[in-house]
């Protein structure tokens, strides 16, 4: 199925990134496949894959806790961060429901510069632990949220 996709033009990333997170519904892996191609042509492209990676990166290899505890919150930042992500939910929702991928794109990309700010001004690794975990556990939400559709943290700019 990759060489067919692959034949059709979409590039081994956008694939690879669809079949980290999505291998069962083939008709459901090209819909995301092409959503990131034409994706790929928009100016707001590469802000979405920095974005992803940023949140990404930081994840890697660590574990933290599922559950955001916004009475935790010490920044407004994170306040911040966490409502527009409610919010993208929320509206992305019915998106990805109804396998409009290209929508939800659009949507996860009005994150960036909040998603930017926060890592800007709130320092992840904090020594205190449970602050640590939350901020980690906002960052896992908004990670899982991005797979809904591709590990975009895999496409190349």
């Amino acid at each position: 199925y990759e060489g067919m996709l692959l034949s059709e033009g979409f590039l081994r990333d956008e694939i690879e990134a669809v079949l980290e997170v999505e291998r069962g519904d083939l008709v459901d892996v090209r819909q995301r496949v092409r959503a990131l191609h034409d994706f790929r042509a928009s100016e707001q492209f590469e802000s979405l894959v920095i974005a992803s990676r940023r949140v990404a990166n930081i994840l890697r290899g660590m574990s933290y806790p599922e559950e955001v505890r916004p009475e935790l919150f010490r920044e407004p930042e994170e306040e911040d961060l966490y409502r527009t992500y409610l919010e993208v939910a929320e509206r992305a929702r019915p998106l990805l429901e109804g396998e409009d991928y290209g929508a939800a794109l659009s949507l996860f990309v009005k994150m960036r510069p909040i998603i930017d700010r926060f890592f800007d001004e709130v320092l992840v690794m904090e020594e205190d632990e449970a602050l640590r975990n939350n901020r980690l556990a906002l960052l896992g939400s908004i990670w899982r949220f991005f797979r809904e559709v591709a590990d975009i943290s895999r496409l190349s700019v």
